[in-house]
């Protein structure tokens, strides 16, 4: 059968012929424990026999459907590389990776020629650790209470970007952050998330957003934003299963994307937070050393206690 390109872009009649570039993702799944009573949300509703059902299991089919996503973004080219990040209000832990990183990226074409048996051995070794090592991780956090402090969004961004630069031995993959993430954003994590979405943005790394909390994030709206990755907050109305969102907004190649219809954002509040009371401000001061922004004036700064003279003091 002979298909019919006329209505094609003719660069993208040219990419037909070429394998895609094999993407290294790094996913980023906020494991807080706000975000546990968010996850009954993504339950297909097939699953949802009771509420106690959906209580009991509803992390468990989460993480399913996550899985059954990287199960198909592997299939759909066996170059492809993943590593799993989960983070909470205590610490940010690596739960699965591929083994044979270095070996693929060295030599990436390899991975077409593993057979069979060794593709599936690569999925199931994914599954198990993945659920394994989840597990673990929740059963060794400790119980003190950090909600000051907040998921840590900005360590989980620092540890993705100093592993994917690290792995990135050559031009050969396409780098790529995928943030679940179901918490608040916390002014005091402000400077250091947005140094991590500038280095992204300066080497070239797409970050991706579901958000999984019932408010929008301004900064993750400004990490997708910058990146050129997308950003998206499900309606409080919307049932659909985790496994449709990521099929089907975040499974496309970034030359893909170029011919799809995506959601896009509305705007993008670039608002900064004021660090002692968190909320968003238009006009604020600005810690000549730090860089906290606070929303009143002050002689000190309460993050780094730099003084400051009536001549430092002003507004911006």
């Amino acid at each position: 059968m002979k298909a019919n390109l006329n209505g094609i872009p003719k660069e993208s009649q040219e990419n037909t012929s070429t394998q895609d570039k094999p993407i290294l993702l790094c996913l980023l799944l906020d494991l807080s424990t706000s975000v546990f009573d968010r996850l009954y949300k993504f339950v297909p509703d097939k699953c949802a026999d009771s509420e106690d059902w959906i209580e009991a299991n509803a992390l468990q089919t989460f993480l399913l459907q996550l899985i059954t996503f990287l199960h198909v973004f592997l299939v759909s080219n066996f170059a492809n590389r993943i590593v799993v990040l989960v983070y909470n209000e205590y610490s940010v832990q690596v739960v699965y990776e591929d083994k044979s990183l270095k070996t693929l990226i060295d030599q990436p074409s390899s991975a077409t020629f593993l057979l069979t048996e060794e593709r599936q051995e690569r999925l199931t070794l994914l599954d198990s650790e993945i659920l394994k090592n989840v597990a673990d991780f929740i059963d060794s956090q400790s119980l003190n209470s950090l909600e000051e402090m907040g998921a840590l969004l900005s360590a989980s961004f620092s540890f993705a970007l100093c592993y994917l630069h690290r792995r990135m031995l050559s031009e050969t993959y396409e780098a790529r952050i995928l943030c679940l993430h179901g918490s608040s954003d916390v002014p005091k994590q402000y400077i250091g998330v947005m140094n991590s979405i500038f280095c992204a943005q300066h080497g070239g790394i797409l970050i991706d957003v579901l958000n999984l909390h019932d408010e929008d994030s301004s900064l993750l709206q400004q990490a997708a934003h910058l990146t050129g990755g997308i950003y998206f907050k499900p309606k409080q109305s919307d049932s659909m299963p985790l496994f449709n969102y990521l099929c089907n907004l975040y499974f496309p190649s970034r030359e893909a994307r170029k011919y799809l219809k995506l959601p896009a954002m509305d705007s993008v509040d670039c608002s900064a937070l004021c660090f002692e009371s968190g909320k968003k401000i238009r006009m604020g001061y600005i810690c000549s050393v730090c860089l906290a922004t606070f929303g009143t004036k002050r002689r000190s700064c309460n993050i780094c206690g730099a003084e400051f003279t009536e001549n430092d003091v002003g507004g911006s």
